[in-house]
């Protein structure tokens, strides 16, 4: 499961059987998704069948059988919509709906919205615009990126978004009423790319702007930051992308989140420096950590 994707159409394609309960493999645009439940000794089991960036392993596994290799518009198709938000967050599935985080940009005024798709036929159940950005804080994105980069996470009923420097909400997976919302401000290079964490009742995510960049925890109730720790980078280039990762080691655990020219492993409780790793002037660092037993692959 990748995080770059088209949004102009949604798909299903049809399976045998997935994990005894679901036959079904959602396809995004160009890009598959397995909609299943991914088990890892990382995280808590959800009740959802792709609830976050890189599934509910947090490492992109999935268990199906009798997968599809081919699709088309006549072959393993069950149906296709069109969208009306763009971006490249990876959709999010919980039991019965898919979520999508994404852009409009009408007449040169910029909205970021929340929309959600029933997962049997594709029609559109809601649509919430969360933000709506002043002109002044929306900053040069690369032409590569888009203002909806950041997949979503689902847990406990709600939909946590992260729009990076425009905007971070919470949201009710039934009926999309936004449950709070805020905005954190930082220099941005490029827009925004990584996706937050859920840990301990908290989102955490980083801003790694142009300078001071930080990684911060917002109370997942309130939106209330609950603590902001600044990175301790000695790159020339601070900017970049990356999601973090929590795991667990000797009982205790550790949000590993890379940087530029560091990666940090961070105590959930007070966002404590527990220790790191530096490689020199490696900057817009993007991808996920993977967790193999015994070690820690930061690319």
């Amino acid at each position: 499961m990748g995080c770059f994707s088209r949004t102009s159409e949604i798909g299903l394609i049809t399976i045998q059987s997935i994990m005894k309960f679901y036959t079904r493999l959602f396809s995004f645009s160009a890009l598959t998704l397995c909609c299943i439940t991914a088990s890892s000794s990382l995280v808590r089991a959800e009740s959802y069948l792709w609830p976050e960036f890189r599934g509910a392993g947090k490492q992109g596994h999935a268990i199906a059988e009798s997968i599809p290799l081919q699709w088309s518009e006549s072959k393993n198709l069950a149906w296709k919509v069109k969208t009306t938000v763009s971006g490249w967050a990876s959709p999010v599935v919980s039991t019965d709906s898919i979520i999508l985080a994404g852009a409009k940009d009408k007449d040169g005024k910029l909205s970021l919205h929340i929309a959600s798709h029933n997962l049997s036929d594709g029609s559109r159940i809601w649509e919430t615009q969360v933000f709506v950005p002043e002109s002044s804080t929306i900053k040069k994105r690369h032409k590569k990126n888009s203002y909806s980069s950041s997949t979503p996470i689902l847990a406990d009923g709600k939909i946590y978004a992260h729009f990076g420097h425009l905007g971070t909400c919470a949201l009710d997976l039934k009926s999309g009423n936004i449950l709070w919302k805020r905005v954190i401000e930082y220099p941005p290079v490029h827009g925004n790319g990584g996706s937050p964490a859920l840990v301990d009742g908290m989102l955490v995510f980083s801003a790694d702007g142009a300078e001071d960049p930080a990684v911060y925890a917002l109370d997942a109730q309130t939106g209330e930051t609950v603590w902001k720790t600044p990175r301790e980078s000695l790159a020339r280039k601070k900017f970049s992308f990356s999601t973090p990762l929590v795991i667990e080691t000797n009982g205790q655990k550790q949000i590993i989140s890379p940087g530029s020219g560091m990666v940090g492993a961070y105590a959930p409780d007070d966002g404590s420096l527990l220790w790191q790793g530096r490689y020199g002037e490696g900057y817009s660092v993007g991808p996920r950590p993977i967790l193999s037993p015994g070690m820690l692959f930061i690319g």
